[in-house]
């Protein structure tokens, strides 16, 4: 667990990340993901090394890696911005955090790519998930049977941006 206690929304910090977040990002996978869906160190250095491929932001608390998000242009659709992962470690989640580190991503692609949607892969079964991505503005656009693994169903959802 990280040593911060009693949060104060200005006490978080989102940066873009580092190489030196890559032990955090998976301590925070292991924290935050069942073995079946967690990334794999070379996904996680991809996001980081592969910029500007792939935009990802860190939220931090006293220089802390707390969370993270990543996310890359459609490269069959050059107005589409794909979410790859995000994730925010159990003790700080439903604390906004995740809602910081979704807004500057897509902010950031906004001003970057001109993007006009937004869209992500969420596991059919993670109900808090599906709920945090509808709560933003996110709507399911259909299902893809066996995305993840055979029986693990994902939801393809998506947001039109202003």
């Amino acid at each position: 667990m990280t040593p911060v206690t009693n949060l104060v929304q200005k006490d978080v910090l989102i940066r873009k990340s580092i190489m030196e977040d890559i032990d955090r990002f998976i301590e925070i996978e292991r924290q935050c993901f069942n073995p079946k869906f967690r990334y794999e160190y070379s996904i996680l250095f991809s996001l980081l090394y592969m910029y500007p491929k792939f935009i990802t932001f860190s939220a931090c608390i006293n220089e802390i890696v707390i969370g993270y998000i990543s996310g890359e242009l459609d490269e069959g659709d050059q107005s589409n911005f794909k979410i790859v992962t995000i994730a925010v470690e159990p003790e700080f989640q439903r604390k906004n955090i995740a809602t910081k580190l979704l807004q500057t991503l897509i902010e950031t692609s906004k001003e970057t790519y001109r993007i006009t949607h937004v869209e992500l892969h969420v596991y059919s079964k993670n109900q808090p998930a599906i709920d945090f991505y509808s709560s933003h503005g996110f709507e399911i656009k259909k299902e893809i049977k066996n995305y993840y693994f055979r029986r693990a169903h994902a939801l393809l959802m998506g947001k039109k941006i202003k």
